[in-house]
């Protein structure tokens, strides 16, 4: 699968996403940011909890070398789930939140 194919996936799966994050009574929005110059792709919640300010990344993922990282994943189901329902091979994701002695141990990329 291509760079510009796999930022599409990445995009639309964040975009879905972002679309159903509760965000309760507090002062709170959620951010998509997306810089495809870089290929790098976050949800962020931004905002006020009371007196407390609040920027908080839910979603990272990037791109290297025609593969998705997955740098942090707040969901339950996990975003790389979704990813291959739309076609991502789990040998172009990789679960960048573990250590790479433990990624050998999943069944995506080791990097």
């Amino acid at each position: 699968m291509e760079t510009l194919e796999l930022r599409n996936h990445i995009i639309e799966v964040l975009s879905d996403e972002a679309k159903t994050i509760p965000l309760g009574e507090d002062d709170l929005e959620v951010a998509l940011i997306t810089d495809s110059i870089h290929d790098h792709y976050q949800i962020l919640y931004l905002g006020w909890q009371g007196p407390h300010r609040t920027y908080t990344p839910f979603i990272h993922v990037r791109i290297v070398a025609d593969k998705a990282y997955i740098e942090r994943d707040g969901t339950e189901d996990g975003i790389a789930t979704r990813l291959e329902a739309r076609g991502v091979s789990r040998s172009q994701i990789v679960l960048a939140f573990h250590p790479p002695f433990k990624r050998p141990l999943t069944d995506y990329a080791v990097a």
